[in-house]
Protein backbone atom coordinates (compact mmCIF):
# COMPACT_ATOMS: atom_id res chain seq x y z
CA UNK A 1 0.00 0.00 0.00
CA UNK A 2 1.33 3.42 -0.92
CA UNK A 3 1.89 5.50 2.24
CA UNK A 4 2.35 8.62 0.13
CA UNK A 5 -0.96 8.61 -1.75
CA UNK A 6 -4.49 8.64 -0.43
CA UNK A 7 -7.10 8.02 -3.12
CA UNK A 8 -10.80 8.72 -2.58
CA UNK A 9 -13.67 8.55 -5.06
CA UNK A 10 -17.16 9.88 -4.36
CA UNK A 11 -20.16 8.66 -6.32
CA UNK A 12 -23.95 8.98 -6.23
CA UNK A 13 -26.80 10.57 -8.11
CA UNK A 14 -26.87 14.20 -9.22
CA UNK A 15 -27.58 16.46 -6.27
CA UNK A 16 -26.57 13.89 -3.65
CA UNK A 17 -23.62 15.98 -2.47
CA UNK A 18 -20.60 14.40 -4.20
CA UNK A 19 -18.90 17.68 -5.07
CA UNK A 20 -19.74 19.17 -1.68
CA UNK A 21 -18.28 16.10 0.07
CA UNK A 22 -15.17 16.27 -2.13
CA UNK A 23 -14.68 19.94 -1.23
CA UNK A 24 -15.12 19.16 2.48
CA UNK A 25 -12.56 16.33 2.18
CA UNK A 26 -10.14 18.72 0.47
CA UNK A 27 -10.62 21.26 3.26
CA UNK A 28 -10.05 18.59 5.91
CA UNK A 29 -6.78 17.35 4.42
CA UNK A 30 -5.49 20.84 3.78
CA UNK A 31 -6.29 21.75 7.41
CA UNK A 32 -3.82 19.03 8.45
CA UNK A 33 -1.35 20.26 5.82
CA UNK A 34 -1.69 17.48 3.28
CA UNK A 35 -1.68 18.48 -0.39
CA UNK A 36 -4.82 17.56 -2.32
CA UNK A 37 -5.81 17.41 -5.97
CA UNK A 38 -9.29 16.91 -7.39
CA UNK A 39 -9.81 15.00 -10.59
CA UNK A 40 -13.09 14.49 -12.37
CA UNK A 41 -13.97 11.95 -15.01
CA UNK A 42 -16.46 14.40 -16.54
CA UNK A 43 -14.26 17.52 -16.54
CA UNK A 44 -14.02 17.56 -20.37
CA UNK A 45 -17.81 17.16 -20.61
CA UNK A 46 -18.40 20.25 -18.49
CA UNK A 47 -16.07 22.21 -20.77
CA UNK A 48 -18.00 20.93 -23.82
CA UNK A 49 -21.31 21.89 -22.17
CA UNK A 50 -19.97 25.37 -21.49
CA UNK A 51 -18.83 25.69 -25.12
CA UNK A 52 -22.16 24.47 -26.52
CA UNK A 53 -24.15 27.00 -24.53
CA UNK A 54 -21.53 29.70 -25.12
CA UNK A 55 -21.83 29.35 -28.90
CA UNK A 56 -25.53 30.13 -28.50
CA UNK A 57 -24.78 33.03 -26.17
CA UNK A 58 -26.50 31.31 -23.24
CA UNK A 59 -25.13 31.21 -19.73
CA UNK A 60 -26.44 28.46 -17.49
CA UNK A 61 -26.16 28.40 -13.72
CA UNK A 62 -26.19 24.64 -13.25
CA UNK A 63 -25.81 21.56 -15.39
CA UNK A 64 -27.61 20.13 -18.36
CA UNK A 65 -27.65 16.49 -17.31
CA UNK A 66 -29.19 15.26 -20.55
CA UNK A 67 -26.54 17.03 -22.63
CA UNK A 68 -23.76 15.73 -20.38
CA UNK A 69 -25.07 12.15 -20.73
CA UNK A 70 -25.32 12.54 -24.50
CA UNK A 71 -21.74 13.82 -24.71
CA UNK A 72 -20.50 11.10 -22.36
CA UNK A 73 -22.02 8.38 -24.53
CA UNK A 74 -20.35 9.75 -27.68
CA UNK A 75 -16.95 10.45 -26.14
CA UNK A 76 -16.70 7.61 -23.61
CA UNK A 77 -13.44 6.10 -24.90
CA UNK A 78 -11.76 9.48 -25.36
CA UNK A 79 -12.89 10.65 -21.92
CA UNK A 80 -11.52 7.55 -20.23
CA UNK A 81 -8.17 7.89 -22.02
CA UNK A 82 -8.01 11.58 -21.03
CA UNK A 83 -8.90 10.72 -17.43
CA UNK A 84 -6.26 7.98 -17.21
CA UNK A 85 -3.59 10.38 -18.51
CA UNK A 86 -4.52 13.05 -15.96
CA UNK A 87 -4.64 10.45 -13.15
CA UNK A 88 -1.25 9.01 -14.11
CA UNK A 89 0.30 12.48 -13.90
CA UNK A 90 -1.09 12.90 -10.37
CA UNK A 91 0.03 9.42 -9.30
CA UNK A 92 3.58 10.30 -10.37
CA UNK A 93 3.66 13.22 -7.93
CA UNK A 94 6.47 12.76 -5.40
CA UNK A 95 5.32 13.21 -1.82
CA UNK A 96 2.18 12.95 0.28
CA UNK A 97 -0.92 13.64 -1.75
CA UNK A 98 -4.63 13.03 -1.50
CA UNK A 99 -6.31 12.58 -4.87
CA UNK A 100 -10.06 13.13 -4.73
CA UNK A 101 -12.35 12.01 -7.52
CA UNK A 102 -15.78 13.61 -7.19
CA UNK A 103 -17.70 12.01 -10.02
CA UNK A 104 -16.93 8.31 -10.41
CA UNK A 105 -18.73 6.74 -13.36
CA UNK A 106 -18.97 3.13 -14.44
CA UNK A 107 -16.46 3.67 -17.25
CA UNK A 108 -13.74 4.81 -14.81
CA UNK A 109 -14.51 2.44 -11.93
CA UNK A 110 -11.99 -0.25 -12.90
CA UNK A 111 -9.25 2.34 -13.47
CA UNK A 112 -9.87 3.86 -10.05
CA UNK A 113 -10.18 0.49 -8.26
CA UNK A 114 -7.01 -0.82 -9.93
CA UNK A 115 -5.11 2.24 -8.72
CA UNK A 116 -6.25 1.79 -5.10
CA UNK A 117 -9.06 4.31 -4.68
CA UNK A 118 -11.64 3.78 -1.96
CA UNK A 119 -15.24 4.50 -2.89
CA UNK A 120 -17.65 6.60 -0.87
CA UNK A 121 -21.27 6.49 -1.98
CA UNK A 122 -23.34 9.55 -1.13
CA UNK A 123 -27.07 8.86 -0.93
CA UNK A 124 -29.79 11.42 -0.43
CA UNK A 125 -33.55 11.31 -0.18
CA UNK A 126 -35.06 12.02 -3.63
CA UNK A 127 -37.12 14.97 -2.36
CA UNK A 128 -34.04 16.64 -0.84
CA UNK A 129 -32.02 15.88 -3.97
CA UNK A 130 -34.73 17.40 -6.17
CA UNK A 131 -34.74 20.56 -4.08
CA UNK A 132 -30.93 20.84 -4.34
CA UNK A 133 -31.02 20.40 -8.11
CA UNK A 134 -33.64 23.14 -8.39
CA UNK A 135 -31.55 25.44 -6.19
CA UNK A 136 -28.46 25.00 -8.33
CA UNK A 137 -30.48 25.79 -11.47
CA UNK A 138 -29.85 22.58 -13.43
CA UNK A 139 -31.30 22.82 -16.93
CA UNK A 140 -32.08 19.12 -17.10
CA UNK A 141 -31.37 16.08 -14.96
CA UNK A 142 -29.24 13.07 -15.68
CA UNK A 143 -30.01 10.66 -12.86
CA UNK A 144 -27.81 7.75 -13.77
CA UNK A 145 -27.19 5.36 -10.91
CA UNK A 146 -24.49 2.73 -10.93
CA UNK A 147 -24.97 -0.88 -10.01
CA UNK A 148 -21.34 -1.65 -10.89
CA UNK A 149 -19.52 0.49 -8.33
CA UNK A 150 -19.03 -1.17 -4.95
CA UNK A 151 -18.95 1.27 -2.03
CA UNK A 152 -16.36 0.99 0.72
CA UNK A 153 -18.25 3.61 2.72
CA UNK A 154 -21.84 4.84 2.56
CA UNK A 155 -22.87 8.32 3.68
CA UNK A 156 -26.51 9.34 3.99
CA UNK A 157 -26.62 13.03 3.20
CA UNK A 158 -30.09 14.07 4.30
CA UNK A 159 -29.08 16.51 7.02
CA UNK A 160 -27.13 19.74 7.33
CA UNK A 161 -23.75 20.63 5.87
CA UNK A 162 -22.31 20.37 9.38
CA UNK A 163 -23.60 16.79 9.72
CA UNK A 164 -22.09 15.83 6.38
CA UNK A 165 -18.77 17.38 7.38
CA UNK A 166 -18.78 15.56 10.75
CA UNK A 167 -19.42 12.21 9.02
CA UNK A 168 -16.60 12.83 6.55
CA UNK A 169 -14.15 13.80 9.27
CA UNK A 170 -14.98 10.59 11.15
CA UNK A 171 -14.21 8.56 8.04
CA UNK A 172 -11.20 10.56 6.90
CA UNK A 173 -9.69 11.08 10.31
CA UNK A 174 -10.43 7.59 11.56
CA UNK A 175 -9.40 4.12 10.64
CA UNK A 176 -9.29 4.66 6.90
CA UNK A 177 -6.78 7.46 6.93
CA UNK A 178 -4.49 5.78 9.47
CA UNK A 179 -4.01 2.90 7.00
CA UNK A 180 -2.32 5.32 4.61
CA UNK A 181 -0.59 8.04 6.55
CA UNK A 182 1.47 7.28 9.62
CA UNK A 183 0.44 10.47 11.39
CA UNK A 184 -1.73 13.45 10.67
Amino acid sequence: MNKEKNLISFFGKSGSGKSTAAEMARNYFESVEIKTERIGVAEPLHEMQKSCYGILGIEIGGQDGELLQFLAKHFEKEMLRNFEERLEALLNYRGRLVIINHDCRDNAYEVLRRNGFIFVKIVTDDLIRSRRLNERLDVSRGDVSSELIRADYLIENNGTMEELNETLVKILGGTYISRFFDKI
